[in-house]
């Protein structure tokens, strides 16, 4: 399939799935702030707008699926469940250019890095 962002960039793009047992689903990441949820096809089936050029993605397990993470311009991090929509919201006061989830013990942490800071957010 081919996807269209009308000549604006698409910055970051991973395929994960986003509900528990669901199809895998290709995620991209826009310079407008957009981020897209497509299907196998190419079908957008969710889209939530940041605000901000979203600089990277990066998912960690949840209830019932897979939380996404957005990493934006504007220095903040949006935690998104499986239809997109904001679940909560970090401010690093940088832009997020590198986003790393960490997995021990039972627990998630997630490390956003830019600007020359490294920040560990504390997810579960």
């Amino acid at each position: 399939f081919q996807f269209c962002n009308y000549g604006y960039g698409v910055t970051d793009v991973l395929i994960a799935p986003l509900q528990a047992g669901g199809p895998p689903m290709v995620v991209l990441a826009s310079e407008t702030g957009y981020v897209y949820a497509l299907d196998a096809v190419g079908n957008v089936v969710a889209r939530s707008n940041l605000g901000e050029s979203v600089l990277e993605l990066a998912t960690i397990d949840a209830p019932g699926g897979t939380e996404l993470l957005a990493g934006c311009r504007d220095g903040r991090v949006y935690s998104l469940d499986a239809r997109l929509k904001t679940v909560r919201r970090f401010d690093c006061g940088w832009p997020v250019e590198r986003l790393a989830v960490c997995k021990a013990a039972g627990r998630a942490s997630v490390v956003a890095a830019g600007g020359g800071e490294v920040l560990s957010l504390g997810l579960r």
